[in-house]
C-alpha cells in the first residue's frame, strides 16, 4: 500500500465560529492507482489534498506512506518529505516567469542537490515527453496556457515522486489543452507506476479515474 488515510478530522476556527471541513476520511491508495476526488465547492477536496501533500496538519487522523505515519512532521521533515516523496500540480501552475522551461522544471531538483548535468538530462526528457522539447528555453511567461500547465506536470515529475497530488490542474485550459494535459499525465503516472490523487468538478475527468470518491459535508460516500 502507498498511502493510508485514516479517520482523519479537519476544523477551522475558534469553538463559537469552528467549522468542520473534515470528518473522518478514509482511504487507500496503490502505486499506479488513480483517485478522483469530487463534490462541491467547500466539500473539504482541497482541505484534504493539502493535509495529504503535508501543506496543512489534521486535527486527528493518521496518514501512513509506505507504512510511516507522516502525519505530525515537524516543518523541516515535512519540507523534506514533500521535496523527495510528491509532486504538485495546481490549478494555477506557480511557474516563475523569469526562468525558461527547463530551469523551471529542474528546480525541486536543484533543492535537493542533484547533480546538475544529471538533472538537466531528465528535465529534458520529461518536456520532451509533454511535447515542448522546442520549447525548453522560452522564458515561462512566453508560453500558452496549455504549454505552462505541461512545464508544471514535468516539474511535479523531475525527483521522481510516487505520489502525486493535482488540484483541478484542468480548470484554466480550453478542452483541447484539457485533453492533452489530461492524457500527458495519464499516461506519465502509469508509466512511473506512481499513485494519483485528482481534485476536480470535471466528470469527464473525474471518469477517466480507477476510483471516483465523492466527497459530501466531510466524509467519503
Amino acid at each position: 500500500m502507498l498511502l493510508e488515510v485514516k479517520d482523519l478530522y479537519k476544523s477551522y476556527g475558534e469553538e463559537s465560529s469552528k467549522i468542520n471541513v473534515l470528518k473522518g476520511i478514509n482511504l487507500n491508495l496503490e502505486n499506479g492507482d488513480i483517485i478522483s476526488l469530487t463534490g462541491r465547492s467547500g466539500s473539504g477536496k482541497s482541505t484534504l489534498l493539502n493535509i495529504i501533500g503535508t501543506l496543512d496538519y489534521p486535527d486527528k487522523g493518521e496518514l501512513i506512506f509506505k507504512g510511516k505515519d507522516f502525519c505530525n512532521l515537524k516543518e523541516k521533515e515535512s519540507a523534506y518529505f514533500r521535496n523527495r516523496n510528491i509532486g504538485f500540480i495546481f490549478q494555477a501552475h506557480y511557474l516563475l516567469p523569469e526562468f525558461t522551461s527547463i530551469e523551471n522544471v529542474m528546480i525541486p531538483g536543484l533543492i535537493t542537490g542533484e547533480n546538475r548535468k544529471i538533472l538537466e538530462k531528465r528535465a529534458f526528457d520529461l518536456l520532451e515527453k509533454v511535447g515542448l522539447h522546442d520549447r525548453i528555453n522560452h522564458r515561462s511567461k512566453d508560453l500558452s496556457g496549455g504549454e505552462q500547465q505541461r512545464v508544471a506536470i514535468a516539474r511535479a515529475l523531475i525527483n521522481r515522486p510516487e505520489l502525486i497530488l493535482a488540484d483541478e490542474p484542468t480548470g484554466n485550459l480550453d478542452s483541447e489543452n484539457s485533453v492533452i494535459v489530461q492524457d500527458l499525465l495519464w499516461n506519465l503516472v502509469k508509466e512511473n507506476g506512481s499513485g494519483l490523487i485528482l481534485v476536480t468538478h470535471d466528470m469527464q475527468l473525474a471518469s477517466r479515474a480507477d476510483r471516483i470518491l465523492k466527497i459530501t459535508d466531510g466524509v467519503i460516500l
